[in-house]
């Protein structure tokens, strides 16, 4: 999906949430992020060499989102 899509829908949602300005702009920008700023991924080859590679976000495995649950609620609780 391109970043305009992806503004674009942030946009109609914060509209439909009456959401401020402002918070309307930090979910544009953060709809974007995982594209800007992927994620790296830890993976072994085959004959046993690590190497690091970029996570896929749109099929991210379970543990992945846990951690990012976990540290987006610890933000949270720190508010």
């Amino acid at each position: 999906m391109k970043w305009r899509t992806h503004t674009a829908i942030a946009r109609e949602i914060s509209k439909s949430l009456n959401l401020p300005k402002d918070l309307e702009k930090a979910l544009s920008q953060g709809s974007i992020e995982p594209d800007k700023y992927p994620d790296k991924a830890l993976r072994m080859g085959r004959r046993g060499r690590v190497y690091t590679t970029l996570a896929s976000h749109h099929d991210p495995e379970l543990g992945v989102i846990m951690k990012h649950m976990e540290c987006k609620i610890s933000l949270f609780k720190w508010r």
